[in-house]
């Protein structure tokens, strides 16, 4: 009869699916998370979610870059301090030379300032690199430093924020799947019998109140 060489053949391939689910959820325990069963009185159990190891690694490595960001953010106050103390330096530094300069002006016949405008009377601004201080490259370089590493962090956090979300997709599926192997396993239909000698059981789809989907 055909039913009997059929029926072997679909109870192997549902039984060899089961099993290659249960241990696709059970190699990723560990990684995404479990659900932990504690008995609160004698006839109450409570159910809560242990996050497995990948989570936690997103929120370590989230919190180093943070503590990395408010470090960056005290050395670009420190840089800036730094900066306005220089350049109150070379302002003093100009004004003392520019008196200087109007004093010899003064005893050469040189009208004060004169050497500082152009023939329409517009004062000359030089834009050599002679004029850039020692300290002042060095702050040139530590603000770009802290600019760079500012845009490194953002594309990490930017990186792990896609790890977080990818992982919350794949934890709501996994959730899904675990709790539906769970009713699987305690329906009183988990042998999996033949109906009506005509339909076989082979996976439960889902339960709901009193009755279950298969």
């Amino acid at each position: 009869h055909v039913a009997t060489v059929v029926e072997p053949l679909i109870r192997k391939s549902s039984e060899a699916a089961a099993n290659a689910t249960r241990e696709h959820i059970a190699s990723n325990q560990r990684r995404i998370g479990r659900i932990v069963t504690s008995r609160t009185s004698p006839n109450s159990v409570s159910e809560s979610w242990e996050e497995g190891y990948a989570l936690r690694e997103i929120q370590n490595r989230s919190a180093e870059l943070l503590q990395r960001r408010d470090e960056l953010d005290k050395q670009k106050k420190q840089v800036a301090k730094l900066s306005r103390k220089v350049a109150a330096n070379n302002n003093t530094t100009a004004c003392d030379s520019s008196k200087d300069s109007n004093n010899s002006n003064i005893f050469s016949g040189t009208a004060p300032g004169s050497s500082n405008l152009n023939s329409t009377g517009t004062p000359m601004v030089s834009t050599t690199f002679d004029d850039v201080t020692d300290d002042e490259m060095k702050i040139l370089e530590a603000e770009e430093s802290i600019k760079m590493h500012f845009l490194h962090i953002k594309k990490e956090e930017m990186v792990l924020q896609e790890m977080r979300k990818s992982l919350e997709t794949e934890k709501s599926k996994y959730v899904l799947e675990l709790r539906r192997i769970q009713k699987e396993d305690r329906s009183r239909f988990n042998k999996r019998p033949v109906l009506h000698n005509r339909y076989i059981l082979v996976r439960l789809l889902g339960k709901g109140g009193f009755s279950e989907v298969w």
